[in-house]
């Protein structure tokens, strides 16, 4: 397995809550919050595996869409 870029991992507390992100996309609103979707490839929670494969992962709840925000941050998908 190739290596993964070094942003993919954001913690989501200090419990070893996290998603494995590699970027982003504008998409749906959700109420004032935005529209800045992370893709995910990995959830982990209690320092356990919950969700292998591709998803979506609403940034703002994600990390404020820090990763988004911070440039250069998460690339465009």
């Amino acid at each position: 397995m190739p290596s993964r870029p070094k942003f993919g991992n954001i913690t989501l507390s200090p419990w070893s809550d996290y998603v494995w992100a590699d970027c982003w996309v504008a998409g749906g609103n959700v109420g004032n919050a935005g529209d800045v979707w992370y893709r995910t490839e990995d959830v982990w929670q209690n320092g356990g595996e919950i969700g292998v494969g591709v998803s979506w992962t609403f940034a703002p709840f994600v990390d404020n869409a820090v990763r988004f925000h911070n440039v250069p941050g998460l690339p465009h998908c």
